[in-house]
């Protein structure tokens, strides 16, 4: 009821008055719709967590914990690691290897994991190594995931 006061409504002289009684009904068709919606995805949507730029922590595990997949931006440490250049060498301080990111797919639950963004590139023919190196950590399903690649996740 308080919504219809908040609006007025037009007529020959200009606004005023309470908003006709048709935004109640609207307003709370729509409560209705959402609640419908909310259920809908409840039991059937299928949950994904995006993970970028981080290490494992707590707060991830909390966020990932009951999603379906993980999208987890990876590195391969044991590459940049032998590059001579301190700065390139950094950026393992604050992004995850694929076996950490593996592992926090394992800690959480999720069904499937996938790794994008990958540092370096995915060189073709060598996808394998990569989910290798996830499956050591991780019992799921492993997708490397390029630019637009497109995964079903099962709920």
């Amino acid at each position: 009821m308080t919504m219809a006061t908040t609006f007025a409504h037009e007529h020959a002289g200009g606004y005023s008055g309470a908003a006709p009684k048709r935004i109640i009904t609207g307003y709370g068709f729509w409560i209705f719709l959402l609640s419908d919606i909310v259920m809908f995805s409840a039991f059937f949507a299928a949950y994904a967590v995006l993970a970028g730029d981080t290490v494992p922590c707590v707060t991830l595990d909390e966020l990932a914990a009951g999603a379906d997949a993980l999208v987890h931006t990876v590195i391969r440490k044991d590459l940049i690691e032998a590059i001579p250049q301190q700065r390139v060498r950094d950026i393992c301080d604050y992004h995850s290897s694929v076996e950490e990111a593996a592992g926090t797919a394992a800690r959480v639950g999720v069904g499937t994991l996938i790794l994008t963004h990958c540092v370096p590139a995915v060189a073709p023919g060598q996808e394998g190594d990569w989910r290798a190196k996830a499956a050591s950590v991780f019992d799921g399903r492993v997708e490397i995931g390029p630019d637009l690649h497109r995964v079903e996740v099962q709920h």
